[in-house]
């Protein structure tokens, strides 16, 4: 074992370290070579360390055809990030999470943020550092299809997530999450993801605190559980019996026997979907600096051997948007968009009945999407093929669902989408 990895795991409180996987284990940031090096370099007047080309006084030397895309951005926002990220953003971040989450209280640690590519690499990174081979991830049956990618070539298995229904009367599985956590085996990964994609559902107060109970429950059993919150729709909550809070402000200071990591993205939450920036943020109870500072070094050494660093040139564009004076302003008038959106859509279901001959909607009440359960035995592929040649209306198949995102369409053409779904079935049932 590499001797910096022997070190952060020495600094790692033995749970958690029981927690990772081999990989995990052998993770580490390499704090020597060319890095190091360049770092012991930064200042001198002559720095031929640095692995850019630059003007000759330091700066990138950027063409003026690219730098002019970007007006405002100073030059060395073309240069290099961290591979941990830009220390501003990371910063800023986790203030962020303790704003949005209120109920986390202001005296709890949680780890520094470590930017991603994206949310899928905040996940990809959990799954390097804590599943192993034969594990699986304990999910909800209605998921995102890029989850099977992502994990698979950690557990190296053809089905990496072992799954239970989402649903039970109508919310969220309270006895099917207890089953799945509860079988036989002293560690579990959990992967929970809200508002969900595909169904749009977020569990209310109620559920959340329930799940957490039983979570709660199996670590005092002695359960060693990684819990990942997918929070890539954070903060888009259209109706009161939507928890407002990630899970993981419950979770950060719940047991010694529970590692909370909250994957979320400025991706969705502001609207920056090519940017690509995620971030990877734990937290547990009784955790130390030092061991939480060790998790950011086995990230950053994850981030380091995958894609090198995020997009600094994203990086620097959030840090002026979150600098701007009309920023929460932008963004409140953002979310009323889509609220209003997801209140046609309701408007829509409401003074339809005759919709419910061909189909009903699962629960939804956040984030982009909503889901459609076809009757009269109607093949959901078929009706997607329909829409697409006979009526110019696209939508997504995802485990006999139809998964509409109605924050994509414009709220005067939201009933076009859907009497097209009505007409579409009708001609199926007709043939």
């Amino acid at each position: 074992m590499n001797p910096l990895a022997k070190k952060l795991n020495d600094d790692l409180d033995p749970i958690v370290l029981e927690m990772l996987s081999e990989r995990g284990k052998n993770a580490y940031y390499p704090s020597g070579g060319i890095l190091a090096q360049s770092a012991e370099a930064r200042g001198v007047p002559l720095n031929a360390t640095i692995g850019i080309a630059t003007d000759g006084n330091g700066t990138p030397l950027v063409l003026d055809s690219v730098s002019s895309s970007t007006p405002g951005l100073q030059k060395n926002a073309y240069s290099y990030a961290p591979s941990a990220g830009d220390d501003k953003l990371r910063g800023l971040w986790g203030r962020m999470i303790y704003e949005k989450n209120p109920s986390i209280n202001p005296q709890t640690k949680i780890s520094n943020p470590v930017v991603t590519a994206g949310l899928t690499q905040a996940l990809d990174a959990a799954g390097y550092l804590f599943l192993d081979k034969g594990e699986t991830v304990i999910i909800p049956d209605l998921f995102w299809d890029n989850y099977n990618l992502i994990f698979s070539k950690w557990s190296e298995s053809d089905s990496p997530l072992s799954t239970f229904p989402l649903f039970d009367d109508d919310e969220f599985n309270i006895p099917g999450f207890s089953d799945q956590l509860n079988s036989p085996g002293d560690k579990k990964l959990v992967l929970f993801n809200a508002p969900n994609n595909p169904t749009g559902y977020t569990p209310s107060n109620k559920k959340i605190y329930e799940i957490v109970g039983v979570i709660n429950e199996a670590a005092n059993d002695g359960k060693k559980i990684v819990f990942i919150a997918d929070d890539a729709y954070f903060g888009y909550f259209y109706s009161d019996d939507a928890s407002k809070e990630s899970i993981f402000s419950k979770l950060c200071v719940l047991d010694e026997n529970v590692l909370a990591i909250k994957c979320d993205a400025a991706t969705k939450e502001d609207f920056i979907w090519g940017g690509r920036i995620g971030f990877t943020t734990y937290g547990r109870k009784g955790m130390t600096d030092k061991s939480f500072n060790a998790l950011e070094q086995k990230t950053a050494g994850y981030v380091r051997g995958n894609t090198s660093n995020s997009s600094n040139i994203a990086q620097n564009i959030l840090l002026k948007a979150y600098a701007s004076p009309s920023y929460s302003e932008e963004k409140a008038k953002a979310f009323g968009i889509l609220k209003g959106r997801y209140d046609t859509v309701r408007d829509i279901l409401d003074s339809h009945a005759e919709y419910n001959e061909c189909f009903e909607s699962l629960p939804f009440n956040s984030g982009y999407f909503m889901c459609l359960k076809l009757k009269n035995g109607l093949d959901a592929n078929e009706v997607r093929q329909s829409l697409i040649k006979n009526y110019g209306v696209g939508v997504i198949e995802n485990n006999g669902f139809l998964r509409i995102n109605y924050t994509s369409v414009d709220k005067e053409s939201l009933p076009v989408v859907f009497d097209s779904l009505y007409s579409a079935c009708k001609s199926k049932i007709a043939a």
